[in-house]
């Protein structure tokens, strides 16, 4: 727990440099010797500081950079895919149950044309490389990939299965401004 000055000390460095984080607040406030090391939680500076209005993220500005219109140059020169949730099915395992659907698909840039799809009711790893391995079967590889920013996306195996193609360029998506333009989306709807 902190006291009252402690608090204070925390809002009166938040006030001063608004965009410290916690990290730093704390940091500063054990090397100043106002606080001993440890005492400080995050959580608790945290709620401290939403009691003073000083928490709160600043919105930021919309941007319309990265949302231009691309289209990749060529057949294979970049391929899409996103793992989207479908429908709500029956479940196979359990009478009368329901589960969701999750579709992983791989789409080419150029074409538009959808490489492979498939609904599974796992939005996991082998479902993901499955709809991906069937995609090379098909078409060959691509020069460069352009994937969601989803675990299963970001793991080292798919990182791996990609350095081991001789794919290069693996691109993500930017956290909350994606700038596939929902190409994956239109396409499915």
């Amino acid at each position: 727990m902190l006291t009252e000055e402690e608090i204070a000390l925390f809002c009166a460095l938040k006030r001063e440099v608004p965009a410290r984080s916690l990290d730093r607040l704390i940091e500063i406030a054990e090397a100043l010797g106002h606080i001993e090391a440890g005492k400080a939680k995050r959580s608790t500076v945290h709620r401290a500081l939403q009691g003073q209005d000083l928490s709160a993220r600043r919105p930021r500005q919309a941007s319309n950079e990265d949302l231009d219109r691309f289209e990749a140059g060529f057949p294979n020169e970049l391929w899409q895919s996103d793992m989207l949730e479908g429908p709500l099915l029956p479940d196979p395992e359990k009478r009368g149950g329901q589960r969701r659907a999750y579709l992983y698909t791989f789409l080419d840039d150029h074409s538009r044309m959808c490489l492979h799809g498939r609904f599974s009711f796992r939005g996991d790893l082998p479902a993901l490389e499955l709809v991906y391995r069937r995609s090379l079967q098909k078409y060959g590889k691509p020069a460069r990939v352009y994937y969601d920013n989803g675990a299963v996306y970001r793991s080292r195996h798919m990182r791996h299965i990609v350095a081991c193609l001789g794919i290069h360029g693996i691109v993500f998506t930017k956290a909350y401004r994606p700038m596939g333009h929902g190409k994956i989306e239109t396409f499915c709807s």
